[in-house]
């Protein structure tokens, strides 16, 4: 995941964007933490799936890397 986010850095600060974002299903605790531990945050509410009634996910941000 490290290196996938390092190659997301690099086109990131090339293209000048300032923000990242992502979503992921909410029952996946380990790739929100993995997420949250690098620097990702919770955006807004929980989202509920439209193609899954009973599943839920996440919008998580964070700011780009200079």
């Amino acid at each position: 995941m490290r290196a996938m986010l390092d190659f997301i850095d690099s086109n990131a600060i090339a293209k000048e964007w300032e923000r990242q974002g992502l979503g992921v299903w909410d029952e996946n605790k380990s790739a929100i933490n993995a997420y949250l531990s690098l620097g990702f945050e919770y955006a807004g509410e929980l989202i509920p799936s439209s193609a899954n009634p009973n599943k839920y996910f996440r919008h998580m941000v964070r700011n780009s890397r200079s």
